[in-house]
């Protein structure tokens, strides 16, 4: 019980002062006692220093009395407060504040609500969760221990939930499990708190949350073993916040999704502050999503596809917020982006191996405010015509620098209504800008590119395409 050990040491120095306290009471008290009883044989025996003093002498004795009578109230109140604590620690001795799991209770299903917590600890080697959660109501403090399930028969996680349940904590420990190290369905209000979970060679998450709301996961690292494992995988999670959570696959790239977000409904939002993926498949995956996403000050490293990407599946109807996130050192893509509105800013795409740092796939809506694609293999920023159309797209302050191809690619097949504000192309292998002749609406205001825009067709560079227009003080610099 190591934290309860820290709050009965904090109440057992607080019960050493009260005490001290009291018999500084007592002492005092006594005192004033003796001084009382030299004042009264004063004024008995001493009829000169009665005549002269005797006043001064009755109105000491009437503060002596007065300080012994509140010295007394406050004894009162200390020993009150001493009870209370004591009861307290009465209370915490004998554990009927919460249920203490054993080992020997393994597995243990936690079946009405309450104050659970280890005190060691615990391995489980069963099909199902080593600890199972059907209650609502339920706080899990896992106390710096840890729960492992050893079973190697499929389906044998840490903890899980049973039913439709509320109001549910786990914190403060280490979940291993060869599958899933969490596994919760159907429950409102959510939260994983100072977690360290990892699955070790399943084919499942390490953390698995679907059919939620209101979900709250913070200062938590996952590591995902072999056979693909995902780190956190959330399924229809209407709203939640997840901060400072960190998904890694040792010792090399094995997991297929750091984070992985799809059916979230609509009209909801689920948010990443300050996230890290690293040595895993894709950084940052999203499937079919009605509800809005937000992802802010993410990190995307060491990725074997992409690093942030919306990797669409189907159909992507939210609202999508990049704000102050880093791919770096991915091979395909940093930023993957399918339909859906979009907004990328003050984003960073650097030195992806075998592809381009932001790439547009069929979006519809997607703009790009102030982002920086540097040293990447390829392009900068494509739009890729692969699976149709890119239309509406928005590049707005953005940096082009030193990447393998072009700075700005606009594709074709066609690209429609592409904007491109106030941005600088440079140091880029290729073009600053360039199109393939299919560009339909392109508008280029008040830009810097290094290179000629050009084509493969002559015929339909930029310069005497008509359906690109060139405004304000563009600066095209032939190399």
């Amino acid at each position: 019980m190591p934290c309860f050990r820290f709050y009965l040491c904090g109440l057992l120095v607080f019960l050493t002062t009260c005490n001290a306290l009291a018999l500084s009471k007592n002492k005092y008290c006594c005192l004033i006692n003796k001084l009382n009883a030299i004042a009264n044989d004063v004024l008995s025996t001493n009829n000169i220093l009665s005549d002269l003093f005797g006043s001064q002498i009755s109105q000491v004795k009437s503060d002596l009395d007065s300080c012994c009578a509140t010295l007394s109230t406050l004894d009162t109140i200390i020993k009150s407060d001493v009870d209370s604590v004591s009861t307290k620690i009465d209370v915490l001795s004998g554990c009927t504040l919460g249920t203490q799991i054993t080992q020997a209770m393994m597995p243990y299903t936690i079946s009405a609500p309450g104050h659970y917590y280890l005190c060691g600890s615990v391995l489980a080697n069963a099909v199902g969760g080593a600890i199972t959660i059907s209650s609502n109501n339920v706080y899990l403090n896992l106390n710096g221990f840890t729960v492992t399930n050893s079973d190697p028969v499929f389906g044998a996680n840490g903890i899980v939930s049973s039913g439709t349940l509320s109001n549910i904590t786990i914190e403060n420990g280490s979940i291993n499990s060869l599958e899933q190290a969490v596994n919760m369905n159907n429950i409102t209000n959510l939260t994983l708190k100072n977690l360290d979970m990892s699955g070790q060679v399943g084919i499942g998450e390490v953390c698995f949350i679907a059919n939620s709301a209101n979900l709250i996961m913070e200062d938590c690292e996952l590591i995902a073993g072999s056979n693909s494992t995902s780190g956190v995988s959330l399924i229809a999670v209407a709203g939640g916040r997840l901060e400072n959570v960190s998904v890694f696959s040792a010792p090399t790239i094995n997991g297929r999704q750091g984070f992985f977000v799809e059916n979230t409904p609509v009209d909801t939002v689920v948010e990443f502050v300050n996230c890290t993926a690293a040595r895993i498949n894709t950084g940052f995956d999203v499937g079919d999503n009605a509800g809005g996403l937000v992802f802010r000050d993410c990190v995307s490293i060491n990725c074997g596809f992409v690093g942030l990407g919306l990797l669409f599946r189907g159909i992507n109807e939210g609202d999508y917020l990049f704000e102050n996130c880093t791919a770096m050192n991915c091979t395909t893509a940093g930023f993957l982006i399918g339909p859906g509105n979009v907004i990328l800013r003050g984003c960073n795409a650097q030195s992806t191996t075998a592809g381009s740092g932001f790439v547009a796939q069929a979006t519809d809506g997607m703009t790009c405010e102030a982002c920086i694609s540097q040293n990447n293999s390829l392009d900068g920023f494509f739009l890729d015509p692969v699976d149709g159309a890119n239309t509406n797209c928005v590049f707005d302050r953005c940096l082009a620098l030193n990447n393998g191809q072009h700075g700005f690619d606009l594709g074709g097949n066609p690209c429609v209504n592409t904007r491109i504000l106030n941005s600088i192309a440079s140091g880029n292998a290729g073009s600053g800008i360039f199109d393939n002749g299919g560009s339909i609406g392109t508008f280029i205001v008040d830009c810097r590119s290094q290179h000629a825009m050009t084509g493969t067709n002559p015929a339909y560079n930029l310069n005497t395409n008509p359906d690109v227009l060139l405004g304000g003080d563009t600066v095209i610099i032939i190399s």
